[in-house]
């Protein structure tokens, strides 16, 4: 037995089902929606899902080609396998993470490569998100404490001799200031005393001479 290869054009008058060609999707037929990651500390994490959607009537493939992510956004997780087809009315998820390393505003595209019976078109999505910076705040100066003295309560009683080896307080020796001012009155009474001794021997010499 013997097999020709026959053109598509004959193959109705050969007895040779002709080969059917799918009807290439219409826009639309495969979509992927975007995500917001939202508010993130930059060095911290945040997380978006996005959907993948087959609307048209028949399976999808992707030829197992990855998903394109921008810089910072990397797949975690998701129930899509782009090795398999999918199905027609069927979805399924990407799980993306992003992690700023910068702050400000941030806006990504996502994309993946679909092949609809040999006839391959890209379906894209936005990924949006904003990176925020916490300032450190100040430390607060600790206050340094004023230091107080503590006087005792009471004194210590001594139960001794009031002042050993003297039967009396000892005297203080006159020196400096106090010496001399006591030496000053003591000069002072001396020539009072003696003024009045001298005055007292004038009036007993008058007396004398007036009995005379």
């Amino acid at each position: 037995m013997s097999l020709a290869l026959v053109p598509a054009a004959q193959a109705h008058t050969a007895g040779v089902p002709a080969a059917v060609t799918a009807p290439h999707r219409a826009p639309g037929d495969v979509t992927l929606t975007g995500g917001d990651f939202g508010t993130v500390e930059v060095g911290e994490t945040g997380t978006v899902t996005l959907t993948l959607t087959n609307n048209g009537t028949g399976a999808v493939g992707f030829d197992g080609l990855p998903l394109n992510l921008p810089d910072g956004v990397t797949r975690t997780g998701g129930t899509c396998d782009l090795d398999t087809a999918l199905l027609a009315g069927e979805s399924c998820t990407f799980e993306l993470t992003w992690t700023p390393t910068a702050e400000g505003p941030y806006t990504g595209s996502v994309s993946l490569t679909a092949d609809d019976d040999g006839s391959v078109y890209v379906v894209t999505a936005q990924v949006t998100g904003n990176a925020t910076v916490t300032p450190t705040p100040t430390p607060t100066p600790t206050p340094t404490p004023t230091p107080t003295h503590t006087w005792p309560t009471s004194h210590p009683s001594h139960t001794g001799p009031a002042w050993p080896g003297h039967s009396e307080p000892p005297h203080l020796a006159e020196t400096g200031t106090d010496a001399t001012g006591r030496g000053v009155l003591l000069g002072l009474a001396a020539v009072t005393l003696g003024a009045g001794g001298f005055a007292l021997t004038r009036r007993g010499r008058g007396r004398a001479g007036s009995h005379q």
